[in-house]
């Protein structure tokens, strides 16, 4: 008995080590199997950054039969970049070695934390074998990722991004480079990059052999520019107006916030190269601009009024378009109106609004373009299509081609209508002249301008220093900045704040005294502030539930942008109330 136990617990032994071995060999094929299906790849990435505040990423992958083995057909690839990054991405695009666009999966699990992947997506199985290689190129670009270096440091910048994609195997290298803006010097980075000049641009390189899967290095470097920008460009309303007479009148608004440490005095703006009669202006009048021929643009440099303090940038720009070449006569009535502008290299439009006022008359048929039909308004006589678009880089190539029927005869609807009141209009001129002029009012007495100028100085400076604590509250969300330095720097500036705020409160008080006239503009600057105040932490309060997730992502738009027209209004109101004071001062 004694001997058939052990005879049995050698069976048992044997039998396990044959499985153990068994499944040992299966899990080395396995392993060699999947090493050999995966295709050699080298990477080049070029990252460059833009004037404006853009970052573009573009990675060059060029795929090779792998060495371990046949490689087999490919069908897509999966790519990431570390996961604190994936609020910063506002535009991905892909093509093959042809220049075809391939899609592109978003938000695509990469087997591990701490990445956030997407795929792109081969429009037909490519065998690597067969044709020896294939190249994919995928561009990206990043916003919020360069930033002022703190004050005293006004000319200073530091720029964070992924130094490479991540993949999910191994690459045999990949090379970086890194194309600075013009005029920008490097300073000093968190690699040994290799430095070169390259026209008027610094050129960084480093490169990584191999590059390990699931690879997540960050780099950063700090540069110095004098005319660098970073700007947030919030809102940009295009108003398209189609003249019977056969021109286009194009208005254009901006509202960008400004998060360099420097507001620059102008402000460049791309218009089509046709552009004519170009003007600008702010919500306080007319200002200067200088016009500058550019390879398919003009460059329009607005000149921002002086006196007005704080990061906000508001301005319109006006120009006419020719008739010819935009809007095609197709047969009788119909009409193709297909526009192109050129696009603004550095800048993302979080909101694009391109709106087109058709004739009297007309209708639209069709329409296309790489905008979102948003609004289509009907009056009685008129059409009113308006076209939005998110996060608008560069790379968009924003253009509308609207087809519409239109009947030549309403050219003299207008002037017959006209003809019509110039009488009424007459009688009425010649009742009015009889009327007695009302008397002017006596200019009230001037006010002091000792304390007018005291006054404008430290209100002036108070709207820096809360400038300069909202830049501290981004830079430390974007971890940019150490708590113990923001808590250092934000007790200096909040008693600095507070002993601004008494003095204020005091010249605020003998101004009212000096005429009714200051006394209603104190009270205008009060009621501003406390909107101003109020509408900041509301937003805060939307961000913060957003954030958990209690209201949807459309009544958050919704919400944030009823938000930032409360707030604009107070600002143009403190603007305005300070930019009238200095006018009397002047």
């Amino acid at each position: 008995m004694m001997g058939l136990t052990k005879i049995y617990g050698f069976k048992v032994i044997q039998i396990t080590l044959i499985v153990f071995l068994l499944l040992l060999s299966l899990n080395t094929a396995a392993v060699r199997a999947g090493e050999g299906n995966h295709p050699e790849v080298r990477i080049d990435r070029t990252v460059r950054v833009e004037d404006g505040g853009a970052l573009i990423i573009n990675d060059t992958i060029i795929l090779s039969p792998s060495s371990y083995g046949e490689t087999g057909s490919i069908s897509e690839l999966v790519v990431g970049f570390p996961y604190n990054y994936k609020g910063n991405l506002t535009y991905v695009s892909a093509v093959d070695q042809y220049t075809n666009p391939l899609d592109i999966v978003m938000d695509v699990d990469m087997g591990r934390t701490g990445f956030y992947g997407f795929k792109v997506v081969l429009p037909q199985p490519v065998d690597l074998e067969a044709s020896g290689r294939y190249r994919i190129t995928i561009t990206c670009v990043f916003s919020g990722l360069v930033e002022s270096e703190p004050p005293p440091k006004t000319a200073t910048f530091h720029a964070s991004f992924p130094l490479h994609p991540s993949l999910t195997f191994e690459a045999k290298s990949c090379n970086v480079t890194i194309i600075l803006p013009s005029g920008a010097s490097y300073s000093i980075g968190s690699l040994n990059f290799t430095k070169e000049k390259v026209d008027d641009r610094d050129v960084l390189r480093h490169s990584m052999s191999p590059l390990d899967s699931y690879a997540k290095t960050t780099a950063w470097i700090r540069f110095t520019s004098a005319s660098f920008t970073i700007f947030e460009v919030e809102v940009v309303d295009r108003e398209i107006k189609v003249e019977e007479w056969g021109s286009l009148t194009v208005t254009e608004f901006y509202q960008i916030i400004n998060h360099a440490n420097k507001l620059p005095w102008e402000i460049s703006i791309w218009v089509p190269q046709n552009a004519t009669e170009i003007s600008a202006s702010d919500p306080y009048g007319p200002l200067q601009v200088n016009v500058e021929d550019k390879a398919g643009y003009k460059e329009v440099d607005v000149r921002r009024r002086a006196g007005i303090s704080g990061n906000r940038i508001k301005l319109n720009l006006r120009y006419r378009l020719p008739y010819k070449g935009i809007v095609a006569q197709n047969g009788w009535g119909s009409y193709n109106l297909k526009i192109a502008f050129p696009p603004r290299e550095g800048w993302i439009i979080e909101r694009l609004n391109v709106t087109i006022i058709l004739p009297e008359g007309a209708k639209t048929q069709t329409s296309s373009g790489n905008l979102t039909l948003s609004h289509l308004r009907r009056n009685v006589l008129q059409e009113v299509i308006t076209f939005t678009g998110l996060n608008v880089t560069s790379l968009h190539h924003v253009g509308v081609n609207l087809v519409y029927n239109y009947d030549i005869l309403w050219v003299s609807f207008r002037p017959t209508l006209w003809s019509m009141t110039v009488m009424g209009v007459v009688c009425m001129i010649l009742y009015l002249r009889g009327a007695p002029k009302p008397e002017v009012a006596a200019a009230p007495p001037p006010a002091s301008l000792e304390i007018l100028g005291r006054f404008i100085d430290r209100y002036e400076e108070r709207m820096r220093i809360i400038s300069e604590l909202d830049s501290m509250e981004r830079q430390v969300y974007r971890g940019k900045l150490s708590r113990r330095k923001y808590r250092l720097r934000r007790n200096a500036l909040d008693g600095r704040l507070s002993r601004l705020q008494r003095e204020i409160n005091k010249l605020r008080e003998e101004i009212s005294k000096l005429d009714r006239r200051y006394a209603d503009r104190m009270r205008q600057l009060e009621i501003a502030e406390a909107d101003l105040e109020t509408t900041k932490m509301n937003i805060d309060r939307l961000r913060a539930r957003y954030r958990r997730g209690e209201i949807s992502r459309e009544a958050y738009r919704r919400l944030l942008d009823e938000y930032n027209r409360r707030r604009e209004r107070a600002e143009n109101t403190i603007e305005e109330v300070i930019l009238r004071i200095k006018e009397q001062m002047a």
